[in-house]
């Protein structure tokens, strides 16, 4: 028997602002993901001789409505074990009953050199909440012109070079804004706005709520 527990501390990024997780940061600039939980759900299995209990590391939301639940690992050598590969295959089956896709990850499969190299730059600003003004700020440049920069903005957040990056990585973490984290960040990084959310997805847990077949 297998039993999904909700409601077990998931986090969401777009809630209240709080600061984000490093490991959930390559999510967060991804303009296609909308959402990302971290632990999403705990994960009971009941087989006649043992009590397996679990969770995985965090399931996410693409902009189509496609829900991944996630396995990260640092590398392959990491998936090894018997426990493990386990807890991966509960995990793939609980993704199933949630119409969701089972997904294991490396560090190296997250993205290239240059986009891994700019994610632990980012991290280290995962805790600057920019002001609604400095948001404004953002937006209007947005929208009054095209070719916009990450030093465009920076300049336009503040004089000191060193506080205007400041709060304009921590716009891309808070999702105010993308950026190209396929080049190296810099003053000529282009940014653009990011993509608004969709109106209507479906939940994670919808499928646990459907009404059974009679």
């Amino acid at each position: 028997m297998m039993r999904i527990e909700t409601g077990c501390g998931a986090s969401d990024m777009d809630a209240d602002r709080r600061p984000i997780d490093s490991v959930m940061l390559a999510d967060v600039v991804r303009p296609d993901i909308v959402k990302t939980l971290a632990y999403p759900f705990r994960l009971t299995v009941l087989t006649p001789d043992t009590v397996a209990i679990s969770r995985p590391g965090r399931a996410r939301q693409h902009a189509d409505g496609i829900w991944d639940i996630v396995d990260p690992r640092m590398d392959g050598s990491a998936c090894a074990g018997d426990a493990v590969r386990r807890d991966m295959i509960h995990h793939g089956l609980a993704a199933a009953a949630l119409g969701a896709r089972h997904v294991v990850e490396t560090r190296d499969a997250i993205g290239s050199s240059i986009f891994r190299a700019n994610l632990e730059r980012l991290a280290i600003y995962r805790t600057i909440v920019p002001t609604h003004s400095q948001q404004a700020i953002a937006q209007r440049m947005l929208a009054s012109r095209s070719g916009l920069t990450l030093g465009d903005l920076a300049d336009a957040l503040h004089p000191h070079p060193s506080n205007g990056f400041t709060i304009a990585f921590g716009l891309v973490i808070g999702r105010f804004v993308s950026v190209d984290m396929e080049t190296v960040l810099g003053r000529d990084s282009l940014i653009s706005p990011t993509p608004p959310v969709p109106v209507r997805l479906p939940g994670l847990f919808d499928r646990l709520r459907m009404p059974r077949a009679a």
